[in-house]
């Protein structure tokens, strides 16, 4: 009595989906299947739009909130993380010298580049604009080197005609405590302090920015 979907692969291996249903008939049954391949390609298309950024391919910022929320939400098993929010120094001199087709080539290879770096578990998500969010289930020790590791890459990566980018980034650990509001709002807070210290660094919550890596932070 139930509609049941199914999926079958055909010969060549595409994937072909069909609703079932069965409908007693006497002391048989007739089964009806009805191909909604179509259908079913065009939900999966509507999903991933919800999820993703166009330009970028990453997580949108619906989809990084709601992924937030969910980790927020572990209450007795809650284990920290490591949340990063980054963007590009200035980025408006980008668009205003080289046009904003070529600011959206920047927006999306630097998204290519440090999703190379990255674990496939860890969350990359576009913020807005020019500005990204990293979160990774790790302690702090290891998430700062990480980013540590992603601003030299980013900083030493030839961009076509902008030739160099540099990033700036704000830190925060996730406490038992937090929302995601007040999360965010420290590591905010904390890229803040990176663009006032002369961008290209990392900047962990109160802490003076890149200090604790023993690194020498560039102005860019």
């Amino acid at each position: 009595s139930k509609e049941v979907i199914v999926k079958m692969e055909d010969a060549n291996g595409s994937a072909h989906y069909f609703s079932i249903k069965a409908t007693r008939f006497g002391e048989k049954h007739i089964f009806s299947f009805t191909d909604i391949t179509k259908t079913m390609q065009r939900s999966k298309v509507l999903e991933h739009e919800a999820h993703y950024d166009t330009l970028t391919k990453i997580y949108n910022r619906a989809m990084l909130q709601t992924l937030l929320a969910q980790k927020m939400q572990n209450g007795n098993e809650y284990q920290g993380f490591v949340l990063c929010i980054f963007d590009i120094d200035h980025f408006k001199q980008v668009n205003d010298t080289y046009g904003h087709l070529r600011g959206d080539y920047v927006l999306s290879y630097l998204a290519q580049i440090v999703t190379q770096q990255i674990r496939s578990s860890d969350v990359f998500a576009r913020w807005g604009g020019e500005e990204f969010i990293l979160i990774f289930d790790t302690t702090v020790e290891k998430g700062l080197n990480k980013i540590e590791s992603l601003r030299k890459t980013i900083a030493k990566t030839p961009f076509e005609e902008v030739e160099h980018i540099t990033c700036s980034f704000g830190v925060a650990y996730a406490k038992e405590s937090d929302t995601p509001q007040s999360l965010l709002k420290r590591a905010d807070e904390a890229l803040y302090r990176a663009k006032e210290g002369g961008r290209d660094q990392v900047c962990f919550e109160e802490c003076d920015a890149t200090k604790d890596l023993k690194s020498s932070p560039r102005s860019a």
